[in-house]
């Protein structure tokens, strides 16, 4: 895997914004299982496999003269339809369960957990996928299913034969689709975005936000419009989206060895990559506790909060998922104006740490003004999670494996999301659900509490 090199001197570079993680992780003395420590210089200018604990992969380049241009924003442009819709999907699904049915908590919490469970297998599938037969189809087929999808049980609640067993049955149907598209999607961000990666990364945080709360606040019109009208108009924004797919690139790196069968390895692939790279390791473990103590605190004990605390119906529920994505979009904006960030680990501990704090915040059951609050602040902090790691991993992930690597951040997001779900539904079936929030918050507390003292001992931080 050959990294980018310096047209002046030939020496291969590195992302000022990580370059310092780097240096810190090489420090140590420790090194990975068959990892290589070969030093770059003029005079030996072959790019080396490995550097200290990181891959050295294709480094974006960041001179500040290269703008992002016309592919960025057609990337942008048909996250809008995607993000859009899915964001539809969190309060429409919530909504079915706990306004139209009245499910109990452990029962949202297990549908919740069908939805994110596809991510544990399919993430790396959609990996080797995309890196195979490439991107651009992948997404069609993705955007095409998500309209069947949204139609399909938009005729179904029409016909009054909504129940629990077709939520259930139909809970894994969109986790499928969002654990498939994540890997090709973010691949393809590398591509439009390697001018300016850090910039890139924050802007599409900032968009995918935006696009997913301007979706929950449409799914939000179900209590004046009813849930049939708007599930139609989810199918309608889903399939939009093919619009603009064929304005994004068609060069990616394993697509031309795939059709020469010169297959760069299998689903597992991508799993070894990241094992071989402790700071890849430890960006994985930080996503993992995210979905295990965030998500399902997210998913299943908010909208049972609002419901059952403040006795909301699908406009307080859309009114509380929105505030997230709102809260990320802010902070997105703030990295994307800023630039490049000197420590990316810092920030994404930073961020965990100011989540747990509002997530504890949001267990007080406070007046549903100040709930609010607390939930656009929880965004702004995972707007801050989500960009760094995005940044990182798309550094560092080889080109001719960037959708497998990829697709094991998305699995160890959406990973700890079925236990989590089913864990959290269950919780708060036993001791409510502004309890579990609590709990739920302080877990996360303890995980980078104890991360940041290690990770300061091994003098990373």
């Amino acid at each position: 895997v050959r990294p980018e090199r310096s047209k002046s001197s030939g020496v291969c570079t590195r992302p000022p914004a990580v370059q310092g993680i780097t240096d810190r992780f090489e420090d140590t003395g420790e090194r990975g299982q068959g990892a290589i420590v070969e030093r770059v210089s003029a005079a030996d200018p072959s790019p080396p496999a490995r550097e200290g604990f990181v891959s050295q992969v294709s480094a974006p380049n960041t001179a500040s003269g290269t703008g992002l241009g016309a592919p960025y924003v057609w990337f942008l442009a048909n996250g809008a339809s995607w993000y859009g819709a899915w964001g539809m999907q969190h309060v429409l699904f919530s909504w079915l369960l706990v306004g139209e049915l009245q499910a109990d908590p452990a029962w949202v919490g297990t549908a919740q957990m069908l939805t994110t469970l596809p991510a544990l297998f399919l993430n790396p599938v959609g990996g080797l996928l995309a890196d195979r037969f490439g991107r651009r189809r992948i997404l069609v087929a993705i955007q095409v299913l998500g309209a069947l999808a949204a139609g399909t049980l938009a005729a179904i609640v029409g016909a009054g034969a909504l129940s629990l067993g077709v939520v259930l049955v139909m809970a894994p149907v969109w986790g499928v689709l969002q654990s498939s598209q994540f890997p090709a999607r973010e691949a393809i961000l590398f591509e439009v975005g390697r001018a300016q990666l850090s910039r890139a990364s924050a802007g599409t945080t900032l968009a995918q936000f935006l696009f997913q709360g301007a979706g929950n606040a449409l799914a939000g019109l179900a209590s004046w419009l009813g849930a049939v009208p708007v599930l139609v108009g989810q199918s309608l924004l889903a399939v939009s989206g093919l619009l603009t797919i064929r304005k994004l690139p068609v060069s990616e790196a394993g697509v031309d060895r795939a059709r020469a069968g010169e297959y760069d390895g299998g689903i597992l692939d991508g799993l070894r990559e990241v094992a071989r790279s402790p700071l890849l390791r430890v960006l994985a473990l930080l996503t993992l506790s995210n979905g295990l103590f965030f998500l399902g605190a997210y998913f299943v004990a908010g909208p049972v909060m609002v419901r059952d605390v403040y006795g909301g119906e699908a406009a307080e529920i859309g009114l509380f998922f929105m505030m997230f994505p709102l809260g990320s979009a802010c902070s997105s904006a703030v990295l994307f104006a800023a630039g490049e960030v000197k420590n990316p680990l810092a920030f994404q501990l930073g961020g965990l740490f100011a989540g747990a704090l509002c997530l504890m915040g949001i267990g007080s059951a406070p007046a549903f003004g100040v709930l609010l609050l607390f939930v656009f602040a929880w965004g702004c902090a995972g707007g801050v999670f989500i960009t760094m790691g995005r940044t990182l991993f798309l550094t560092y992930a080889p080109p001719t494996h960037r959708a497998r690597v990829l697709a094991v951040q998305g699995m160890a997001l959406m990973g700890g999301a079925p236990l989590s779900n089913l864990g959290i539904g269950w919780m708060a079936e036993a001791i409510g659900a502004p309890a579990t929030a609590f709990c739920a918050g302080l877990a996360m507390f303890l995980v980078v509490v104890t991360a940041a003292a290690i990770l300061r001992r091994r003098g990373v931080l």
